[in-house]
């Protein structure tokens, strides 16, 4: 369900001219980390120190640890130019 959203989501960027997709996922989300950068989001040399705290006090599910034993602390930008039609 992920590349058919995330295409959708491409086409409405193109189709108001956005230049860029930028998205933020917390350190220890592996999987959305290799997900988007599999489709074509690079990692931007920037992290969030210590804003998971933050966002754990609007959504306190948000695990302490992930099951790989990573401590979730840290959000990562990821960033995806957008390509306009000609």
């Amino acid at each position: 369900m992920g590349s058919p959203l995330l295409r959708r989501v491409e086409v409405l960027t193109t189709e108001h001219e956005c230049v860029a997709i930028r998205l933020i996922t917390p350190n220890d989300n592996v999987y959305a980390l290799c997900f988007y950068q599999k489709q074509g989001y690079q990692m931007i040399v920037q992290v969030f120190p210590n804003t998971v705290k933050q966002a754990r006090q609007v959504k306190p599910s948000i695990p302490l640890v992930s099951s790989g034993s990573i401590p979730s602390v840290t959000n990562c930008y990821l960033r995806n130019s957008c390509k306009h039609a000609d």
